[in-house]
């Protein structure tokens, strides 16, 4: 009986920590997500590199080096430069 109980616990634990971590990487991610401006050089997860151009609710504008122009979700962002580097 103590042996299922400590198995419980242990699941228990890892169940919590899984759910923390993951709200704790959403909030990371939103906080990133919301600091976008204008300049900021960002990164996509399809590996697009751009300058910000443009911002609205839940898109952007971004323009490559070629100078061709995108309109992507902000949720498509995966890294963010900041204005000046």
């Amino acid at each position: 009986m103590p042996v299922d109980l400590l198995l419980l616990a242990v699941f228990v634990l890892m169940v919590v920590f899984l759910i923390t971590s993951n709200r704790r990487r959403r909030k990371e991610v939103e906080a990133m997500q919301s600091s976008l401006e204008v300049g900021s050089k960002v990164t996509l997860h399809a590996g697009i590199v751009g300058t910000v151009t443009k911002l609205d609710e839940d898109e952007i504008e971004i323009e490559s080096v070629k100078g061709t122009k995108l309109r992507v979700l902000r949720g498509a962002v995966g890294k963010i430069a900041p204005v000046g580097e």
